[in-house]
């Protein structure tokens, strides 16, 4: 027969080209429209979350790093000891000499001295040190304070050659608590390896620095590794962030350093002083580890692409001939033709399974689409597809997105469950008023009813005649003799194991005999029994011990390690907050009896003086009678 022949493409290439040019386009559609989504999201969270919470940290540390030097400074000015051995005429070497080394013994100082407004004596923990003398430089911070009105207090940083590390240096004003004359200075050194450790751990990328300035532009908190000492102001590309430190348009702060490259800035001040706190990211390595993902996504979809293609254009060519196997057989049954064979050998019985195949393939993408539908409505757990057979990739397909989703939903339950839980707890951590017992018992009361657990208790480090133990500190719904004993031994028991070793301790085989959950009805043996080290900066403050019947979960798990880690960094301070309230109050009571014994020896000294002067009479009445 003879067939007729046309300029028209050919089913194969009608198909494959465009097919081929839709999915380019797809993938360079779907990978730009990626990019641009994460870039954004990347963007965003630099920012908008990063930024502002590595600066305000960085606040927050230098805030509490100079509120203690600042409270002692004002804690001298009302003492009246030190009142009266600034006021006194003669000048007491060795009470200043002790009082300095007992309160940098007794607080932690590494620096403490006295200025002498009376005589311009400077006195350290040496006793006299030297008179203050204006041409000398490292007498200047005394005429400076003196001279600043407007402030009760200077506040320095400094860096400590011989400590290689920074310091913040405090000058408190005295003045008479009654008459209100100026006494002079108190000078008061405190570490800050906290902020500087915190500064240089949260730089970003290779050329990221967190610094902290003066309104002038002077550096004076820095990484010397990323950035030289100097004047920033004087730097062009600082410009933008200079006009807005003096504008006091403070927060997010852009700037081009050259044509390709953008920074951000994002500053804070500190109250009551003239510094920032910056944080300074590169835009362009923020998004570097993005493009590289774009460049391997690209060549991956393009790979993808050609395979997807290739099969495609195999099972093309392959319906192609199956195609026309049909019409020559079609063209040789309208022909007359009596056999009903064709070239391929391909016989009715084939044509019948086709038939057949095509009105399974419909029926299964019937059930496909109620099965979608189901999925589409939510109907996760109810909606079943049941697979025509082992060669059923659109039915596995299905399975397999209906099980995804329902994974998705199990886990984002489980994301916002952890995040309901970490909110509470961050709004109970940051009470401040509470103390170490109370916090103690309201973490672990709320951690028990939000985790579903029985039992639970929090062990805390003490250190007694030079020996620490871990003394009971909370517990809820314990009723066994190991905890009434109330202390334990580093390495005594499950809890002093997990305190020595510093790792979480999770059990579900117990002994019968280890511990007892008792109700009014009986008592039983727990399923699970969960220790959580408390650590604060590498060192464990504390254990946590909980145990339940309900097996913990490794996402419950984890939810527990990050509250404990909080509220560990809360425990230390407000146990730091403590012992300073605790030695304040030793060092009040130690003036008030110093007080006390001086008045002592001065009724001594009145008593002796009068009795000098009854024997002078004595002796004047004795040589006139003779």
């Amino acid at each position: 027969m003879n067939k007729k022949r046309t300029n028209k493409p050919s089913f194969q290439r009608a198909l494959l080209l465009p097919l081929g040019s839709m999915m380019t386009l797809l993938v360079l559609l779907v990978v730009a429209l990626w990019y641009r989504q994460q870039a954004q999201k990347t963007e965003h969270f630099v920012k908008e979350e990063k930024m502002p919470l590595v600066v305000n940290s960085l606040k927050e540390k230098l805030r509490s790093s100079i509120d203690k030097p600042i409270g002692l400074g004002k804690a001298m000015e009302v003492n009246p000891f030190v009142v009266e051995l600034m006021t006194s005429q003669k000048l007491d070497t060795l009470r200043f000499k002790k009082l300095i080394q007992q309160t940098k013994e007794g607080l932690d100082l590494f620096h403490m001295n006295f200025y002498l407004a009376n005589s311009g004596a400077i006195l350290d923990d040496r006793g006299y040190y030297k008179m203050a003398s204006v041409e000398e430089e490292e007498d200047q911070w005394i005429f400076r304070t003196v001279a600043d009105e407007g402030s009760d207090f200077s506040v320095n940083i400094g860096y400590l050659d011989h400590l290689q590390q920074y310091a913040f240096f405090i000058n408190k004003k005295i003045y008479h608590p009654e008459s209100g004359a100026f006494l002079g200075l108190c000078g008061i050194g405190i570490e800050i390896p906290e902020v500087v450790s915190t500064l240089v751990q949260y730089q970003s990328g290779q050329s990221g620095r967190n610094y902290i300035i003066s309104g002038q532009g002077e550096l004076k908190v820095y990484d010397e590794n990323r950035m030289p000492a100097g004047n920033l102001f004087e730097d062009k590309a600082f410009q933008n962030l200079a006009n807005a430190i003096r504008s006091g348009a403070l927060g997010f702060v852009s700037a081009d350093k050259g044509k390709e490259e953008e920074i951000w800035f994002y500053v804070q001040r500190l109250p009551d002083l003239d510094w920032y706190v910056v944080m300074e990211v590169h835009a362009s390595e923020v998004l570097a580890d993005l493009k590289l993902d774009l460049i391997y996504i690209l060549g991956f979809g393009f790979l993808a692409l050609i395979i997807i293609l290739s099969v495609l254009g195999f099972f093309i060519r392959r319906t192609n001939q199956a195609i026309q196997q049909l019409i020559q057989f079609v063209e040789n049954v309208n022909a007359g033709q009596a056999e009903m064979t064709l070239n391929s050998n391909l016989a009715i019985r084939e044509l019948e399974m086709l038939q057949k195949s095509f009105h399974q393939f419909f029926k299964s993408i019937s059930e496909a689409t109620i099965f979608a539908a189901q999925i589409a409505k939510g109907n996760l757990e109810a909606s079943h597809y049941q697979l025509s057979g082992e060669n059923d990739r659109l039915g596995k397909a299905l399975t397999s997105m209906k099980n995804a989703l329902a994974q998705n939903r199990a886990e984002e339950e489980r994301r916002n469950w952890g995040n309901e839980g970490m909110a509470q707890f961050a709004d109970l951590l940051r009470n401040q008023n509470l103390g170490v017992q109370e916090l103690s018992e309201l973490v672990l009361s709320r951690m028990i009813k939000y985790l579903g657990l029985n039992q639970g208790a929090v062990f805390l480090v003490k250190t007694t005649a030079d020996e620490e133990v871990l003394q009971l500190s909370a517990c809820y719904a314990y009723n066994r003799k190991k905890h009434m004993e109330k202390e334990i031994a580093p390495g005594e028991g499950l809890v002093g194991q997990c305190y020595l070793e510093k790792e979480a301790i999770f059990m579900t085989d117990l002994p019968a005999d280890y511990i007892h959950i008792t109700s009014g009805l009986g008592k039983a043996c727990p399923s699970n029994l969960y220790l959580v080290p408390l650590n604060h900066n590498d060192q464990v403050v504390g254990v946590m011990e909980l145990a339940g019947f309900e097996i913990l979960a490794d996402y419950k798990r984890e939810l527990v390690s990050k509250i404990c880690q909080a509220y560990a960094s809360t425990l230390v301070s407000v146990m730091t907050n403590e012992n300073t309230k605790k030695l304040l109050e030793e060092t009040q009571l130690q003036a008030e009896q110093l007080r006390a014994q001086e008045e002592e020896m001065r009724q001594n000294m009145e008593e002796m003086m009068a009795t000098q002067e009854e024997m002078r009479r004595v002796n004047e009445a004795l040589e006139a009678n003779v």
